[in-house]
């Protein structure tokens, strides 16, 4: 949220500046500038982390905050580290998309080319990290890395200044203002649904990326490699949308109409996955029988399976930004910037209260499913929205679009099956290959279990299985704690440093799993008091179904339940422990 505020703030405000006529410099020159800064702000960032874990530590000892507070100074310190340079990445684009138009046909093509470019960058820098630089070249100098090419940008960028004319020294050559032929300016109406479909789009679109991430960490593990995978495909979709639309825009008449479309289609085109996506681990496993996969290619065939969730939607999603950019800039070519960046900034302002809302609010509160669920009513909501604001432009097509979109809601609702919990967080992903590891055996395997327990926590999905008298422990579909096969180590985890400690008083147990190694550790006498650190409800509630393993800990008076991250409650701490 931090960091996507600073891009809309930076859109908006560098896209007005980039329409001054009392500018100073050409806009090449600023966007040298800015790139330049942003990788020098870079190379620096590792001595203000410093500082902030300073201000951290002076926050948390001196004033012992709640949780809320503790979450809201965070979020201050973020927003102070990055705020200088997301303002200058989100100015980067106004800034081009001005240098380059000419004319106002082309604002929307040279949009969607320009997002198209800066979206592809972002896929290939998603899959280069993970896959490549952190792991070869270590953090310290992937960041360099970035840096340097930040800089070297820029300073390609200053050496075209002087090659490229800027829109303010061009005396009539920015073409004829848009004829009603070729104008799908509307009426104001249409403009404004668009703007506020627009920032309903940033919202949803974060509502799916989270959701699915959620969904596919189910099938696909919860890795780096597989998060970066997820990030890729689901911006490769943005790009390709962006990219296509930008081939097209010359020959658009209505792009409040083509943008409504793009909404619908959105939602439609996730309403019909949704039924499919709990049987993902079964085609996930059938394929696994199909081919006999090597590392490589098993990135490449989970990155497949995320295009597969993600790419149409995504597609759809993408081309709005450069549709509502070219309606928003209207007759006027000296504010093209300026408009085009508050339609970036308030898509923008869409995904922060997207982001905060779907992961603090919706998924706890109602679940994967039904978040999926209300983003496509929004995004079906939004296209409607538009649609009637043309009023008799498109009377006809509206009414055509209305009772398919209707039809199509109302098929789902009836007729759409559930979610089958037991295959979705069966762990696929850990099945591991042999003749007996089939999709088949995968699925019989998990019907066979009876589900006690599910919760969709801010960022796990927890379960609990019972087959037979064995209860396992599932964390976002890996098994963390059973009361067979891992008995022992849980118990032996506490009972090894306790016994050849001397004075065990204090213990601090992080992670809680099924409680039992809490249990082991409240067995002793000599202890004073245990602090349980956990940083997902759904795990110390889930630890419940194995009190007849775990001495009911969470009852102990000896014991203190906190739900953090372990390694902040660490570092914020000044408590020791034995």
């Amino acid at each position: 949220a931090a960091f996507m505020g600073g891009l809309a703030a930076g859109s908006r405000w560098f896209g007005m500046l980039a329409d001054s006529p009392g500018r100073k410099a050409s806009l090449f020159t600023y966007y040298g500038w800015m790139e330049i800064l942003i990788g020098v702000y870079c190379l620096g960032f590792d001595r203000l982390l410093g500082a902030q874990k300073w201000a951290l530590l002076l926050f948390y000892h001196t004033l012992e905050p709640s949780a809320a507070a503790s979450t809201g100074f965070k979020f201050i310190l973020s927003s102070m580290l990055l705020i200088v340079p997301t303002i200058l990445m989100g100015g980067t684009l106004p800034v081009l998309i001005k240098a380059l138009s000419r004319r106002l046909p082309d604002v929307g093509r040279i949009t969607g080319r320009l997002y198209f470019a800066n979206c592809f960058g972002a896929v290939f820098g998603t899959l280069a990290v993970a896959f490549w630089m952190i792991p070869s070249l270590g953090l310290a100098l992937s960041t360099a890395l970035a840096a340097a090419i930040n800089i070297a940008v820029g300073l390609v960028a200053l050496a075209l200044r002087t090659r490229i004319p800027d829109p303010l020294r061009l005396t009539g050559k920015t073409g004829p203002a848009l004829d009603e032929g070729v104008s799908a300016g509307g009426p104001q109406a249409a403009l404004k649904w668009s703007l506020i479909g627009i920032f309903i789009s940033g919202f949803t679109a974060m509502f799916y990326e989270i959701t699915w991430t959620r969904i596919l960490s189910l099938v696909l593990g919860s890795s780096t490699y597989s998060f970066s995978l997820m990030l890729a495909a689901f911006i490769s979709g943005i790009a390709l949308g962006s990219l296509i639309i930008s081939r097209f825009m010359g020959k658009i008449r209505h792009p409040a109409y083509i943008f409504a479309l793009c909404q619908i289609t959105a939602g439609l085109a996730v309403f019909a996955m949704l039924p499919l996506y709990s049987s993902l681990p079964l085609f996930f496993l059938r394929c696994r029988e199909l081919v006999n996969f090597s590392y490589e290619t098993h990135q490449l065939f989970k990155f497949a399976v995320c295009l597969a969730v993600m790419l149409a939607p995504t597609t759809a999603i993408g081309m709005g930004f450069p549709l509502v950019g070219r309606l928003a800039a209207g007759g006027e070519m000296d504010k093209i910037a300026g408009k085009v960046g508050g339609v970036y900034a308030l898509n923008t302002m869409g995904n922060i209260l997207g982001t905060v809302l779907c992961g603090f609010a919706m998924i706890p509160l109602l679940g994967l499913k039904t978040t999926l669920e209300i983003s496509v009513l929004l995004n079906l909501a939004a296209g409607g929205g538009i649609l009637l604001s043309l009023g008799p432009l498109r009377a006809i097509q509206t009414r055509r679009v209305f009772v398919a979109g209707a039809l199509a809601v109302a098929i789902y609702f009836l007729i759409a099956p559930g979610w089958d919990r037991k295959v979705l967080t069966g762990g696929a992903f850990r099945y591991h290959r042999s003749p007996q590891a089939t999709a088949e055996n995968f699925s019989k395997k998990t019907q066979r279990r009876n589900l006690l327990f599910y919760r969709e926590d801010i960022s796990t999905t927890v379960t609990v299985e019972q087959e037979n008298s064995d209860l396992v422990l599932r964390v976002n579909g890996k098994a963390d704690a059973s009361s067979t096969l891992d008995m022992k180590t849980q118990i032996l985890l506490t009972d090894l440093p306790m016994l050849l400690h001397e004075n065990p008083a204090h213990v601090l147990v992080i992670g809680a799993g099924s409680g039992v190694s809490c249990g082991a550790a409240l067995a002793h006498p000599e202890l004073d008091s245990l602090c349980c650190v956990e940083i997902s409800p759904g795990v110390v509630q889930g630890s419940r179904f194995f009190a007849d393993y775990n001495r009911r800990y969470w009852a102990n008076p000896r014991t203190e339940i906190v739900l953090d991250d372990g390694r902040n409650f660490l570092f914020r701490s000044e408590k020791k422990w034995d």
